[in-house]
């Protein structure tokens, strides 16, 4: 039996790219079934991160949850108004993983703090990113604060 982690997508929140990321990225966090040590390195050199992470000895990562294009609005540190979008937020059971989806294709680069795609600057994902991750351990921490999501 296989079982594949479970994104609740919100409508409009996504592109078409992201859309299809999120199917690869579902189909990749599957659970299978009980099988012999052969099965589940075949799966294991395959494609399944819930077999890799059993043979790094994590007994077991569902019931993990996906969320996926969901907007908030809120202050950042500033005060100032803040307003995005995250792509995916992964629960786990020990952590929360914010993960920022790019369709970026060809050569991609890093040099001296910017991002190149093919010889062209792109905007600093990194950056992006923790800067959700800080909101969101915000709204995590202060749950008064929650009330500007917009799901």
């Amino acid at each position: 039996m296989e079982e594949k982690m479970e994104i609740k997508r919100y409508p409009g929140g996504l592109e078409l790219h992201e859309e299809r990321a999120l199917d690869r990225i579902s189909r990749a966090f599957v659970q299978t079934g009980s099988g012999n040590a052969e099965q589940q390195n075949i799966r294991y050199s395959g494609n399944s991160l819930a077999t890799a992470l059993q043979a790094a000895g994590v007994s077991n990562m569902f019931p993990w949850k996906g969320y996926a294009g969901f907007r908030f609005a809120g202050k950042n540190k500033k005060g100032k108004d803040y307003e995005g979008e995250y792509d995916l937020v992964i629960i786990t059971h020990h952590n929360i993983l914010v993960i920022e989806l790019k369709d970026w294709y060809g050569q991609v680069t890093f040099a001296d703090g910017h991002w190149y795609q093919n010889g062209s600057e792109r905007e600093n994902a990194y950056i992006t990113t923790q800067r959700k991750k800080f909101f969101l351990e915000n709204k995590l921490v202060r749950p008064e604060n929650s009330r500007h999501f917009l799901w």
